[in-house]
């Protein structure tokens, strides 16, 4: 009876490696069976894992340690994130609409080329993270912790940045097209051929941000609390506060 004890749990001992193993391999040869899982995984140990492609649709991760894994082409429609904690994983490539990443910790977590249509990224931290080329229509990322941001080329077309904080961001050549960006900080942020098209930027701090010479702000409006560069100026916008 104690042999086949020890046998059983040297089997389930050994079921994380093959796992492991398999994922591992899954980058040199095509595997039999398919990536996927869609169910609840709340506060999983997933620490440096690799779920490259896999589909996550309608799984919960809420609250899992993700930091340093790889999600990379990963499908996530509608998944659950909040309040995972992700530091420095990738999640280059990946869908991930409508999904939620709201209050998670995802300091230097890559989304490169990312589809992030729709998501929550609500009072998230992705301070020195990278949207490099993401498209972020319809996002949510009010009060978001985005500092020292990689966002060149991203598209934030219709988001709602309240409040979020992208100082010092690189977002050359960035969209924001349509977007709310009341109270947003970007002092500091490079905005050389952004597109700012019908924002709102009521007390949104831009002031010594870089390259405004070269960024369109055709329609856009803040308020008398907006903090501009020296030469921009911008009407207020509808429903505005008038100065006393």
């Amino acid at each position: 009876m104690r042999t086949h004890t020890h046998l059983l749990s040297a089997l389930l001992l050994g079921i994380p490696a093959v796992m492991n193993m398999a994922v591992a391999q899954e980058n040199a040869a095509p595997i039999a069976w398919s990536h996927s899982y869609s169910g609840s995984c709340a506060d999983c140990a997933l620490a440096g894992r690799n779920l490259a492609g896999w589909d996550l649709s309608d799984a919960n991760y809420g609250g899992a340690d993700l930091a340093g894994a790889t999600l990379r082409q990963v499908t996530a429609h509608s998944a659950n994130f909040a309040g995972a904690i992700a530091v420095g994983a990738d999640f280059r490539n990946g869908d991930f609409s409508s999904a939620s990443f709201r209050e998670a910790q995802l300091a230097g977590a890559r989304f490169d080329r990312a589809t992030l249509l729709g998501c929550d990224f609500a009072a998230a931290s992705l301070s020195a993270g990278r949207l490099v080329g993401a498209v972020l229509i319809g996002s949510n990322f009010e009060s978001t912790q985005l500092p020292r941001l990689l966002a060149s080329g991203a598209d934030f077309s219709g988001a709602s940045l309240i409040s979020a904080n992208l100082s010092g961001a690189d977002l050359r050549a960035t969209r924001f097209d349509n977007a709310v960006l009341t109270g947003a900080n970007l002092s500091g942020a490079d905005v050389t051929l952004a597109s700012f098209r019908d924002s709102r930027l009521p007390g949104a701090d831009l002031s010594d941000i870089v390259g405004a010479e070269t960024a369109g702000f055709d329609g856009a409006c803040g308020d008398e609390a907006t903090k501009l560069p020296a030469g921009l100026i911008l009407p207020p916008c509808p429903g505005s506060d008038p100065a006393p």
